[in-house]
């Protein structure tokens, strides 16, 4: 009997790590993770330019991961207001702060400022985009889509790359 279990969590781990390697369908055709490059395509929209952006993969069972990218405009200012993804229960603008000695996150209520001078940069350790919650995995080399809202009405879809830690700090 232990040698059956083992054996089929071995064909589980081997049919989960085929259906990652050959387009993201399993078995029976459902679609898991989408399998993408590691790099986000730069993108130009309503005078805004997104680059740069990435999520980090899930670590362990941990219950958050982060978003990260740069936000530019070509004229004017606007200012990012919320952001949602479908991977996450609640999705956060956030902040770090020194306090006493220590860093911490917290909201940033009143949303992220973006001037034609002063672009948005969100990175570790800075300002980010928090996902709260996570419904599931987070894989390396997948994908997620990412809807931002501006204070000046527009929303834009991004699909954005989920990459591994050890990559987001090169």
């Amino acid at each position: 009997m232990k040698y059956l279990v083992m054996a089929g969590m071995i064909c589980m781990a081997t049919g989960t790590a085929f259906a990652m390697s050959h387009g993201g369908k399993g078995h029976h055709g459902h679609m898991q993770h989408q399998q993408v490059q590691s790099t986000f395509a730069t993108q130009s929209q309503d005078g805004m330019t997104f680059a740069n952006f990435s999520v980090r993969a899930r670590i362990g069972m941990a219950p958050n991961s982060a978003a990260y990218g740069q936000i530019s405009i070509a004229d004017g200012n606007d200012t990012l207001i919320a952001a949602r993804t479908s991977v996450a229960e609640t999705v956060e603008l956030h902040e770090h702060i020194h306090d006493k000695g220590v860093m911490r996150m917290r909201e940033v209520k009143g949303g992220l400022p973006i001037t034609s001078e002063q672009p948005l940069e969100m990175r570790p350790g800075g300002l980010h985009i928090m996902l709260l919650g996570l419904k599931g995995p987070l894989v390396s080399g997948t994908e997620i889509e990412l809807s931002l809202e501006f204070a000046s009405g527009k929303t834009v879809a991004l699909m954005v790359p989920v990459v591994s830690i050890t990559k987001m700090h090169h």
